[in-house]
Protein backbone atom coordinates (compact mmCIF):
# COMPACT_ATOMS: atom_id res chain seq x y z
CA UNK A 1 0.00 0.00 0.00
CA UNK A 2 0.93 3.61 -0.32
CA UNK A 3 2.28 5.07 3.06
CA UNK A 4 3.43 8.74 3.21
CA UNK A 5 4.58 9.22 7.09
CA UNK A 6 6.90 11.93 8.10
CA UNK A 7 9.10 11.15 11.25
CA UNK A 8 10.18 13.50 13.57
CA UNK A 9 12.03 14.12 17.00
CA UNK A 10 8.46 13.45 19.05
CA UNK A 11 6.99 10.89 16.64
CA UNK A 12 5.65 10.57 12.94
CA UNK A 13 2.34 11.49 11.63
CA UNK A 14 0.74 9.48 8.86
CA UNK A 15 -0.27 11.41 6.28
CA UNK A 16 -2.86 9.11 4.40
CA UNK A 17 -4.48 8.03 7.62
CA UNK A 18 -4.31 11.23 9.45
CA UNK A 19 -2.65 10.00 12.75
CA UNK A 20 -0.29 11.28 14.89
CA UNK A 21 1.82 8.67 16.57
CA UNK A 22 3.95 10.27 19.26
CA UNK A 23 7.42 8.93 20.46
CA UNK A 24 7.60 7.01 23.75
CA UNK A 25 10.82 5.80 25.34
CA UNK A 26 11.92 2.20 25.07
CA UNK A 27 10.14 -0.38 27.32
CA UNK A 28 6.60 2.03 27.42
CA UNK A 29 3.36 1.19 26.59
CA UNK A 30 2.79 2.85 23.16
CA UNK A 31 -0.57 5.11 23.30
CA UNK A 32 -3.01 4.63 20.52
CA UNK A 33 -2.40 6.99 17.62
CA UNK A 34 -4.48 10.27 18.33
CA UNK A 35 -6.75 11.17 15.10
CA UNK A 36 -5.80 14.50 13.37
CA UNK A 37 -9.20 15.74 12.70
CA UNK A 38 -9.74 17.51 9.15
CA UNK A 39 -12.63 19.25 8.44
CA UNK A 40 -13.80 17.46 5.14
CA UNK A 41 -17.43 17.05 4.12
CA UNK A 42 -16.52 14.71 1.24
CA UNK A 43 -14.61 11.73 3.09
CA UNK A 44 -13.55 10.38 -0.12
CA UNK A 45 -11.50 13.62 -1.14
CA UNK A 46 -7.59 13.28 -0.86
CA UNK A 47 -6.05 15.74 1.57
CA UNK A 48 -3.91 17.25 -2.18
CA UNK A 49 -7.97 17.81 -3.57
CA UNK A 50 -8.85 19.33 -0.13
CA UNK A 51 -5.46 21.75 0.42
CA UNK A 52 -6.22 22.93 -2.87
CA UNK A 53 -9.96 23.76 -2.08
CA UNK A 54 -8.99 25.41 0.71
CA UNK A 55 -5.48 27.64 -0.69
CA UNK A 56 -8.46 28.86 -3.46
CA UNK A 57 -11.35 29.26 -1.34
CA UNK A 58 -9.53 31.58 1.01
CA UNK A 59 -7.54 33.10 -1.80
CA UNK A 60 -11.16 34.26 -3.26
CA UNK A 61 -12.39 34.99 0.88
CA UNK A 62 -9.00 37.24 1.40
CA UNK A 63 -8.61 34.91 3.92
CA UNK A 64 -4.86 33.07 5.02
CA UNK A 65 -5.07 29.62 3.91
CA UNK A 66 -4.34 26.63 6.01
CA UNK A 67 -0.83 25.73 3.42
CA UNK A 68 0.48 29.09 3.16
CA UNK A 69 3.99 30.38 2.46
CA UNK A 70 5.67 29.18 5.83
CA UNK A 71 4.34 25.69 5.20
CA UNK A 72 5.17 25.74 2.03
CA UNK A 73 9.14 26.59 3.17
CA UNK A 74 8.70 24.03 5.82
CA UNK A 75 7.58 21.04 3.39
CA UNK A 76 10.39 21.71 0.68
CA UNK A 77 12.67 21.83 3.56
CA UNK A 78 11.22 18.60 4.62
CA UNK A 79 11.81 17.47 1.13
CA UNK A 80 15.77 18.24 1.52
CA UNK A 81 16.18 16.04 4.26
CA UNK A 82 14.68 13.37 3.34
CA UNK A 83 16.36 13.32 -0.19
CA UNK A 84 19.34 13.73 1.77
CA UNK A 85 18.81 10.92 4.14
CA UNK A 86 17.60 8.70 1.41
CA UNK A 87 21.02 9.64 -1.22
CA UNK A 88 23.22 8.98 2.04
CA UNK A 89 21.50 6.05 3.58
CA UNK A 90 21.61 7.69 7.22
CA UNK A 91 19.46 10.11 9.31
CA UNK A 92 19.81 13.07 8.72
CA UNK A 93 18.56 16.16 11.35
CA UNK A 94 16.80 19.50 10.58
CA UNK A 95 20.29 21.44 12.30
CA UNK A 96 22.69 19.64 10.00
CA UNK A 97 20.85 20.65 7.00
CA UNK A 98 20.60 24.17 7.74
CA UNK A 99 24.30 24.61 8.39
CA UNK A 100 24.70 22.97 4.80
CA UNK A 101 23.25 26.06 3.58
CA UNK A 102 19.60 25.23 3.11
CA UNK A 103 17.39 28.07 3.21
CA UNK A 104 16.56 28.92 6.36
CA UNK A 105 14.42 32.38 5.75
CA UNK A 106 11.41 32.94 3.58
CA UNK A 107 12.00 34.98 0.82
CA UNK A 108 9.49 37.42 0.84
CA UNK A 109 11.12 38.72 4.10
Amino acid sequence: PNAEVVHGTKGAVDMMLNKLHKRVPVGEPKPKPEIIEVPNEDKKADMNYLCCKDFFECHRAGKKPFADIDVAHTTILAALLGRKAIYEKRVVTWDELLREGAPNKRLDQ
